[in-house]
């Protein structure tokens, strides 16, 4: 699928945000939470995937570049803060 007459390719949220676990801690809690009660994987990328869109609109509304240090779950005491401390012990005594 293309954007009218230009060549690029539309962006696709889901696999996009699909691959942002590899990348990023929080991505990848957020990604695991609605797992844990049993969503399958499509409902818990697609949740991801809306979570990315909104993080990019707040961007956008303030011209400011994504900074993942900025929009620390920690600074704004997010319950999936615990989760992401306990995905990078775990990374570490990997």
């Amino acid at each position: 699928m293309t954007l009218g007459l230009c060549p690029v390719p539309a962006p696709n949220p889901p696999r996009i945000a699909a691959a942002s676990c590899r990348k990023s801690l929080w991505a990848r809690a957020y990604y695991e939470q609605p797992r844990k009660p049993g969503a399958d994987h499509h409902a818990a990328v697609r949740s991801l995937a809306y979570k990315g869109i909104r993080i990019l609109y707040g961007c956008w509304k303030d011209r400011a570049p994504y900074d993942e240090q900025v929009t620390s779950l920690e600074g704004h005491r997010s319950p999936l803060w615990l989760d992401v401390i306990s995905l990078s012990l775990q990374e570490a005594h990997a």
